[in-house]
């Protein structure tokens, strides 16, 4: 039951979740190309993004292999 209500939460919360998650994407982009230098082939890594949101580590990160999951379908 908890669940349920937490994914509707979110779920009505996506359409809008670009546009506030300011900090959480700053902190991904930080902690993406703070690594670049020390992984050689970051691009052709095997990525599970848990809470992804509208998957914005795969928009940044176009030739990785990433699988979203979040509890929200939108």
């Amino acid at each position: 039951m908890l669940k349920k209500q937490i994914q509707e939460n979110f779920n009505k919360a996506a359409k809008n979740y670009d546009k506030y998650a300011i900090l959480q994407k700053n902190v991904a982009e930080e902690l993406i190309f703070s690594y670049r230098n020390e992984l050689k082939d970051l691009d052709k890594l095997n990525i599970l993004d848990i809470g992804s949101g509208t998957g914005f580590i795969s928009k940044i990160m176009r030739n990785s292999n990433i699988v979203n999951l979040d509890i929200a379908f939108n």
